[in-house]
Parts: structure tokens; sequence; C-alpha cells
């Protein structure tokens, strides 16, 4: 795990200790950014690759979605995991279309916390290994897949008659 690139997003800063002693980690390890736009501006920045973002219970539930859909475009590799200290009625589906990985309830403890993250880091290394196509020889083209589409050529969505 401490290969990791993890960044606590949000205020108050203090948020970064808590997500550290979850992880059991040195506060050093994790990273921290302000705010939403912050975290934006790491993940286009050329020096930085982010596995997890953590965004704090502070950082606003339209700002968590807007993060989720630019990450998603910008930066499919990371993951999002939003920590709310209530719980989130009704907007859970809207969390998920939006790329997020796990909403985590802080009220039930740091347990909770500690395995979203976790799982949210095996994910993001998976998905970075799956694209880095493992140990492909010089000159081998790899085949990644097909997508392959099935639809009806009836355009007017009346039933056909034989």
């Amino acid at each position: 795990m401490t290969d990791a690139s993890v960044v606590a997003v949000g205020t108050p800063q203090s948020f970064r200790q808590q997500l550290a002693r979850s992880l059991e980690l040195e506060a050093e390890e994790v990273g921290w950014v302000q705010s939403a736009t912050a975290a934006e501006e790491l993940l286009i920045g050329p020096y930085h690759t982010v596995d997890v973002l953590v965004l704090s219970p502070e950082v606003k539930e339209a700002d968590a979605l807007g993060l989720a859909e630019f990450v998603g475009r910008t930066s499919p590799g990371t993951a999002i995991v939003l920590v709310r200290d209530h719980t989130w009625n009704g907007l859970l589906p809207a969390a998920m279309r939006a790329g997020i990985r796990d909403v985590v309830d802080m009220t039930q403890g740091t347990d909770e916390l500690r395995e979203a993250v976790e799982r949210a880091i095996a994910w993001a290394a998976n998905l970075r290994s799956a694209n880095a196509g493992g140990g492909k020889a010089e000159g081998v083209r790899t085949q990644r897949g097909h997508i392959i589409s099935i639809f009806s050529s009836k355009s007017d969505g009346s039933p056909r008659r034989a």
C-alpha cells in the first residue's frame, strides 16, 4: 500500500491525519489539497499520478459530483472515495453514475473508510496494470478487445410484419 498515491481533498486539514490514521500511515504519506478545484489542478499536472482521491465531509455534494465527472474524463485510473459524516439520502445513485467508487458514512467509524480506500487502491492498481500491457514483447501488438454493437435496422419502432 505504500506505493499507492492517496490524496485527501478538502478542509479541515486534520482530515488528512484522520485518513492517515485509518490507513495506519504517517500523515506525510497522504497527500492533501484544499478543494476539488485544487484536486483537478493536481490531476492535470504532468508530475503526479494519483491512485485515490478521498473527499472530506466538507466537500459539497455538487463539487464532489463535478470532480468525479472531471476525473472520469481526464484521469480514469484515479478512484474517488466520498466521505460523509451523515447518511447521504437519495444521492448515492448520482454519486455512482458520476464515477465515485464508494461513499463512506463516518458515523460508523474508520474501519469502513480504511476498507473503502484499500478497495479503491486495489482497483486503481488493477486498472493500471491492465493498461500497462504487462510484459509484451517489443514490436508485438497486443489485442485489447472488441466492441460489437447489435441493433435493429427497423427505424420507425413499429413491429415488423411477416
